[in-house]
This record gives structure tokens, sequence and C-alpha cells, in this order.
């Protein structure tokens, strides 16, 4: 990281420490209103975190992003379900920053399932997000060499994206890009376990 860029990264890390420190007032006075913007802020301040390479605050900024949305789930109300995959998806990735590979995969795994539960609405709404946890858990699974269950969780990234892409937008262009790669990938690491 360059010093220009360092500097950006840390005036934008101190936004959002201020910004969450405010949400969580709001969020003691008033938990229906105010939490989803609470854990939004607190996913945005695990992912400045982790750009500066603070990964156990960052791992500690998302855990309380999931609670939240655990919590707000079991109370119900709109909307809820994509906001606790997308924490889900980030803890995986946090997770993995620090070296725990099997927490990570199994943070993600819950992301996918929440994702593929949600009603048609909503579901049409993070399209986006589901197909990118998919692609981030098809890697990880990949990573501990289960090829075929990698390949067919790129395959429902695909679907996910012929159900919801519609219009072929910049999004649905770089998440194709993103599952070719990653099937590449795959099929590369199953071809050379076979010739082993």
């Amino acid at each position: 990281m360059r010093l220009g860029e360092a500097g950006r990264a840390a005036e934008s890390l101190d936004a959002v420490s201020e910004a969450e420190t405010l949400y969580r007032e709001l969020r003691g006075r008033d938990f229906g209103i105010f939490s989803a913007g609470h854990a939004m802020t607190l996913n945005n301040l695990s992912n400045r975190l982790a750009e500066v390479g603070r990964h156990r605050e960052a791992l500690q900024a998302i855990e309380e992003a999931v609670l939240i949305g655990r919590r707000r789930t079991e109370l119900g109300g709109p909307a809820v379900g994509g906001d606790l995959a997308r924490s889900l998806t980030n803890l995986g990735s946090r997770l993995g920053d620090l070296g725990r590979a099997g927490e990570a995969r199994t943070a993600v795994a819950e992301a996918t399932r929440v994702y593929d539960a949600l009603p048609p609405e909503e579901a049409r709404r993070v399209w986006t997000d589901h197909a990118m946890s998919l692609i981030n858990f098809a890697v990880l699974l990949g990573d501990e060499g289960r090829h075929d269950d990698a390949l067919k969780v790129v395959d429902a990234s695909f679907a996910v994206l012929d159900q919801y892409g519609g219009e072929r937008s910049r999004a649905a262009f770089e998440i194709q890009e993103w599952s070719r790669r990653v099937r590449s990938w795959l099929e590369g690491l199953a071809a050379r376990t076979a010739g082993q």
C-alpha cells in the first residue's frame, strides 16, 4: 500500500469508526430502527480494519454484525435474511484471513443456506451477494480438495445469475467472469489430482 493510499485508508477507517460509535448509541435507544444500520456499519468497519491489517479487530466487528443479524432474524421483519447472509459471508472472509479455514467454510456455507431460503423479492434484491457468496464457498471447498462439491457450487452461482441477472449488467458480467475463472481453477486442480 502506497503512502497516499495508506492515508486514505486511515481516513476511511476513522470515518467508519465514528459512524459505528454513533450507530451503537442509537441502537441502544431503539434496536428495531437502528440495528440494520449498525450491522451494515460494522460490516464496513470490518472491511476497513482488514484492509489495514487489523484482522482480529476486523473479526470482532463482523462477529457483532452477525449477532445483530441473528437477533433481527429472530424478531422477524422485512429484508433481514439477506443482511445476515452478507455478514456471514464477510465473517468467512475474516476467519480465512486468520487461517481458520474450517470455520470460514462453515460461516459461508450457512450464508448460502440463508440466501437459498430467501423469499423471491428479497432474493432478487441481493442476488449479486448470493452469487459471490457461492463463489467464495466454491473456493473454500476447492482449497479443501473437494473439487466435485466445489464445481456443483459454481454451477449454483451460474443458476443464480441465470435466474436474477436479467439484462447483462456490469455486475452480471463480472460475476460470470469470476465463476468461469473459479471453474477453470477447480477443473485444473481436479485434473492434477486425477493424474497423481
